[in-house]
């Protein structure tokens, strides 16, 4: 106890605590300063990095460098037009002159690729459903008519075809068409819709086809095209997305060359490269890429890649009670 008493009483108080009341810290707005821009540089590294990873079609470049192929076009968004069939006739209903001037611009552009005579048969694609190649197809068809060219527009999405419908076609579309053809019901001069609009007929698909391959593989659909190519200046076929069935790759051997519907910021680059290599493997060209709903602003930065999926599963079995198995003759 005596050693405890005689340690306290050499215990003094040197300063006493205060309470503080300012920041110790003198150079604070040095510091803020350096972490408003350590923020900012954070922000940057995570965009650039998003970026790095996000390979989606966003650019000319992106068409031209990546995929390498010439990009022929590209259709904004379209602004204040409602109407399916209003859009199925931009090129010449004159609702959109951008529109308009667009799809004059992916005609010239493939008008002066014509180095060795003019290509008689363009199929229409895209890798995914939704990325407008009906759209494409339908305009483009209705701008080189507008140029004279006696066109036919054929529906060959047998899976689910739509040309019919977005020309407000659809009563006619099931009176006549393709399918109806193909089984024998009616000649091929019945089954075309002619002079939707001057110069340009429409062979529409009357029916979802559950057999499409062995349809597009046969006799009579090969001689309807080639007969086709005799009436028309232009044939023009509809075809299904790339990347969720493989009919395309039945049509190819059918036509001069392939037109790639590349929606923007919608699609990554690896999927339309696989695409395109499966087209290149039958040595039939690509002219070119066009790329639709091109946006002024900005889209969301991620899209999982289980959209697609749910795209191609919605593409196999949204139609399927409405599915029809075409009747072919042995010899068709």
């Amino acid at each position: 106890m005596r050693v405890i008493g005689s340690v306290s009483s050499i215990v003094s108080i040197l300063d006493p605590a205060v309470v503080p009341t300012r920041a110790s810290n003198k150079n604070f707005a040095l510091n803020a300063i350096f972490g408003f821009v350590a923020g900012i540089a954070v922000g940057a590294g995570i965009i650039v990095l998003l970026s790095f990873f996000d390979d989606r079609i966003k650019s000319s470049r992106d068409i031209e460098s990546f995929l390498g192929i010439p990009l022929l076009g590209t259709i904004a968004r379209l602004r204040g037009v409602k109407s399916p069939v209003d859009k199925a006739y931009i090129a010449v209903n004159g609702k959109d002159r951008a529109a308009t001037e667009a799809f004059r611009a992916v005609y010239s552009a493939l008008k002066i690729g014509e180095v060795s005579g003019p290509a008689k048969v363009l199929l229409v694609t895209s890798t995914t459903p939704s990325e407008g190649k009906t759209f494409v197809s339908t305009n483009l068809a209705l701008t080189y008519a507008a140029h004279g060219d006696r066109v036919i527009l054929v529906d060959a999405d047998l899976r689910l075809p739509n040309v019919g419908n977005s020309l407000g076609l659809k009563e006619e579309s099931e009176k006549h068409g393709l399918i109806r053809y193909i089984e024998g019901e009616i000649s091929l001069d019945d089954a075309i819709l002619r002079e939707v609009r001057q110069n340009f007929d429409v062979l529409p698909s009357n029916a979802f086809c559950k057999n499409p391959t062995q349809v597009i593989n046969g006799k009579k659909f090969r001689a309807m095209i080639e007969e086709l190519k005799t009436r028309y200046d232009r044939v023009i076929i509809d075809t299904p997305p790339l990347g969720a069935v493989s009919d395309v790759l039945n049509l190819l051997p059918l036509c001069d060359g392939v037109i790639y519907t590349v929606r923007f910021n919608t699609v990554q680059r690896s999927m339309i490269r696989n695409n395109l290599h499966r087209i290149q493997e039958s040595k039939v060209p690509v002219f070119g890429a066009v790329m639709n709903q091109m946006a002024q602003e900005t889209a969301r930065y991620y899209v999982s890649s289980g959209q697609y999926y749910g795209a191609y599963s919605r593409y196999y079995h949204g139609a399927r009670a409405k599915e029809v198995e075409v009747r072919i003759k042995a010899d068709s």
